[in-house]
């Protein structure tokens, strides 16, 4: 039997210490991802710079291709690949509209 998750509200939840401290973890992962997404954001915009100074198309799909591919075979079994592609493919377009917004403000 499968484990059945509840979404409405609960309010012993509040004071229960298991799950304080379990999404005290998730706080601290969700902190880190976001900061992992900035450093990657920065060198992003690192290679938008390059790719300008040297005429080059700034977006490229077939690399984002196959950027989503590797992740696809690389990524634990807790996630399809439905799901690689559509994290990635989010973090891909939100990079990209954030460097539109750069370059457009010069």
């Amino acid at each position: 039997m499968g484990l059945s998750l509840r979404f409405e509200y609960d309010a012993a939840v509040i004071d229960d210490p298991e799950i304080t401290s379990l999404r005290e973890r998730i706080d601290t992962i969700d902190h880190e991802i976001l900061r992992l997404l900035a450093e990657r954001l920065h060198v992003v915009h690192q290679v938008g710079e390059a790719k300008l100074r040297k005429g080059l198309a700034v977006a490229d799909p077939r690399r984002e291709e196959q950027l989503l591919q590797r992740l696809v075979e690389s990524a634990p079994e807790v996630f399809d690949e439905r799901s690689v592609r559509a994290i990635f493919s989010a973090i891909v377009g939100e990079s990209r509209r954030l460097e539109d917004a750069k370059m457009s403000q010069g």
